[in-house]
């Protein structure tokens, strides 16, 4: 009888064994799928952000292009006005197909903020293209408002950025 208790106890400290090994197992397997999960998650969120930034970064330099070729064609007397009109037409399509990804990258607020710098840019050239005699007043007045628009879009953008990480 003493065989049969000696027998059965070692086959239940088998079954036991087995038993806890599994559990850690079926655990450590647990913990290892669910940082797998965290780090892709990481990696994902590390790749939207990089995309917006590039997209914002695509924006300000496309501005800048235009913002050039303003502050150039008012401080030149050189120049057709045709050639300005067609190199600003092609920098200003540009600056519009930034501000198309800055608004389905988002968040709204940042796009927003773009779409108002656009406009900004969009109403100094249209003052630009006009024969309506812009005072400097004026164009001083649309410059400073739209340095103001640069701006806001930097705060946006910066705000965005920072609360993705």
């Amino acid at each position: 009888m003493a065989e049969i208790w000696n027998t059965l106890v070692g086959a239940g400290a088998v079954v036991v064994g087995a038993g806890l090994t599994g559990g850690f197992t079926l655990l450590k397997g647990r913990q290892e799928r669910t940082d797998k999960e965290r780090d892709r998650l990481e990696q994902r969120i590390t790749r939207h952000r990089e995309i917006r930034r590039e997209a914002y970064l695509s924006l300000l330099n496309n501005a800048e292009a235009v913002d050039t070729l303003q502050r150039d064609f008012t401080m030149s007397e050189e120049g057709s006005p045709e050639e300005f009109r067609s190199e600003l037409d092609t920098a200003s399509a540009r600056l519009h197909q930034s501000l198309l990804v800055v608004r389905m990258e988002g968040p709204s607020e940042v796009a927003d903020a773009a779409q108002e710098l656009v406009r900004k840019y969009h109403e100094l050239s249209g003052h630009m293209r006009s024969d309506d005699g812009m005072t400097l007043g004026d164009l001083l007045t649309t410059r400073i408002e739209t340095l103001n628009a640069r701006e806001e879009f930097l705060r946006a953008t910066t705000k965005a950025l920072d609360s993705s990480q």
